[in-house]
């Protein structure tokens, strides 16, 4: 089993205590350590990876500003969470994300079926839930690997 890093946890606590029981009993089952990028945002880091692939360098990675268009990472506690790949060093790619996308997802389902948590979760890559995922969808076009997000 593997365990968050202090650092992780720091992140993790940030967020909604769904999230919170989510990714901790997904990390128990996981066949790959992960670790917690981002939580709770505020709007400035926000509009920093907003600017991604806009002013700066880099590909888009959101289309929320943290002002005028609000992310669920802006709330506190955050109503999202981003995850990294933790296998030998921190990994974003695609193989790793997917197989922790399917084990989260699954968690999620089976906690809300035992009445754990009160609500359902979505991954950014299956933004509408119809199992599908967004590479094969033509109904969705933004690909966020690493985010997951309570339907509220």
């Amino acid at each position: 089993m593997f365990k968050l890093s202090q650092t992780s946890h720091d992140r993790l606590m940030s967020c909604h205590p769904d999230l919170v029981t989510i990714i901790n009993e997904a990390l128990k089952v996981s066949p790959i350590d992960f670790g917690v990028a981002h939580g709770h945002r505020s709007p400035e880091v926000q509009n920093k990876l907003y600017q991604q692939g806009r002013t700066t360098p880099g590909k888009i990675v959101t289309h929320k500003d943290g002002f005028k268009k609000k992310s669920k990472h802006n709330h506190f506690p955050s109503m999202a969470i981003d995850i990294y790949c933790w296998p030998k060093k921190i990994m974003w790619d695609e193989d790793h994300l997917c197989v922790l996308g399917g084990v989260i997802i699954a968690t999620a389902k089976n906690l809300k079926a035992r009445g754990l948590i009160k609500h359902e979760l979505r991954w950014g890559n299956d933004w509408n839930s119809d199992g599908v995922l967004v590479q094969k969808d033509p109904n969705e076009r933004f690909i966020d690997l690493p985010h997951f997000e309570l339907i509220i």
